[in-house]
């Protein structure tokens, strides 16, 4: 078992030898196997603000491909948006990643 309820902090396994990092706050978590991760949960159900219920951590190694979410309802209207890219690297200093962009021409 992976997660352990502890009020508002939980305990997190983060595997010991890979590189782990906090997606908000882009800080490295040093895995040393359980780790305490602050959950500010508030029971509330509007996830406008998800900084202060979900955490989301980011295994190094790997490249993350990013685009800011708008009120666009279609791929086409999301498209102009601009990507970003995401690199987390390993403890070899190292990442790979693919992406595929469907133009929907």
């Amino acid at each position: 078992r992976d997660w352990k309820k502890m009020g508002q902090r939980v305990l997190g396994y983060f595997p010991i030898g890979e590189r782990w990092f906090d997606y908000f706050g882009f800080m490295e978590v040093r895995s040393s196997g359980y780790n305490d991760i602050d959950v500010t949960y508030t029971g509330q159900t509007d996830y406008t603000s998800l900084t202060k219920i979900l955490p989301i951590y980011l295994r190094g190694g790997y490249i993350f491909v990013l685009q800011n979410p708008s009120s666009a309802l279609t791929t086409v209207t999301q498209a102009p948006n601009a990507y970003q890219l995401l690199i987390t690297v390993n403890i070899n200093g190292t990442a790979f990643g693919d992406v595929f962009i469907d133009e929907d021409s």
